[in-house]
């Protein structure tokens, strides 16, 4: 059986389906595009599965890469604070106390 992993639409395709569920499409403009769709589709010889399955999997891989680049966001930003964590304790480790001039008077 054939399989098409790699379902792109054409152009004229892509036209057809804009047309067909145009909501402003007269009812012979919805037929006229889903029967050229159709035909366009046997003639490359798209199966079912090949439709079906291609939505699912672009849907998926759209997922995936959706929260590869959140990961990668919150990843940068973990690591942006690990700089400034580190920079803190350098600078608390090399404060220094301030010296001691003189006698602290105490009021009641």
């Amino acid at each position: 059986m054939h399989c098409n992993n790699n379902l792109e639409y054409s152009e004229q395709e892509k036209k057809f389906i804009r047309l067909m569920l145009d909501v402003g499409a007269q009812g012979s403009e919805v037929n006229t595009s889903c029967e050229r769709l159709v035909a366009s589709l046997r003639k490359r010889r798209v199966t079912p599965e090949d439709l079906l399955e291609n939505k699912g999997d672009y849907q998926l891989k759209q997922e995936l890469l959706r929260q590869t680049i959140r990961a990668d966001k919150i990843q940068a930003e973990l690591h942006e604070l690990q700089i400034q964590h580190t920079r803190q304790l350098e600078y608390l480790a090399n404060l220094k106390p301030f010296p001691v001039t003189g006698r602290l008077k105490w009021t009641k």
